[in-house]
């Protein structure tokens, strides 16, 4: 989750991530709903699977022709968008697995179009990053310049322990 200061399908796939510790393989679909996050929202979600391999220097996402197990839908979070304690988010993120099936990762990716909207692209793209990097399994970070600091900072960075964590295999998605 971020504090606050007609769908289309975007296929991404972990494509290349193989050393002698981790073989990442399968894929998450990311099901944008353009309708409810509108067309500038909806293009800075598109622009966020390049914006992961560009910064982590890992080819983590690449273009799919099937739908996988892993699924993420991306919508909007209805006014007012608050948490549980009535703070005001930019975003949230729900992931559930199947109890017999630990790799069938489903998800929910809710932004606030209206505070988006106002707040621009470059901060726009700092939430959805944040939002995706939960559905990578990551956790909220202590450090200011993280990607998975609750204040999704613009110009962030990622450890490689979080890397790690991305790409190891014994932990299903």
């Amino acid at each position: 989750m971020v504090k606050a200061g007609a769908a289309a399908l975007l296929l991404i796939a972990a494509a290349g991530c193989a050393d002698a510790n981790h073989d990442y393989s399968g894929s998450i679909v990311l099901d944008v709903d353009d309708t409810a996050l509108g067309p500038e929202i909806a293009a800075v979600v598109r622009a966020a699977p390049a914006e992961w391999e560009d910064r982590t220097g890992l080819d983590l996402f690449a273009p799919m022709a099937s739908l996988e197990q892993r699924h993420v839908t991306i919508t909007a979070l209805a006014d007012p968008c608050t948490d549980d304690d009535h703070a005001p988010i930019l975003g949230d993120t729900a992931v559930r697995y199947e109890a017999d099936d630990p790799d069938s990762m489903r998800g929910t990716v809710r932004l606030c179009v209206s505070q988006l909207f106002r707040a621009g692209p470059r901060r726009t793209l700092a939430v959805v990053l944040h939002e995706l990097g939960h559905t990578l399994r990551l956790a909220h970070s202590l450090d200011d310049h993280n990607v998975m600091h609750p204040g999704s900072p613009v110009d962030w960075t990622i450890s490689d322990a979080q890397i790690d964590q991305i790409l190891d295999t014994s932990h299903p998605f």
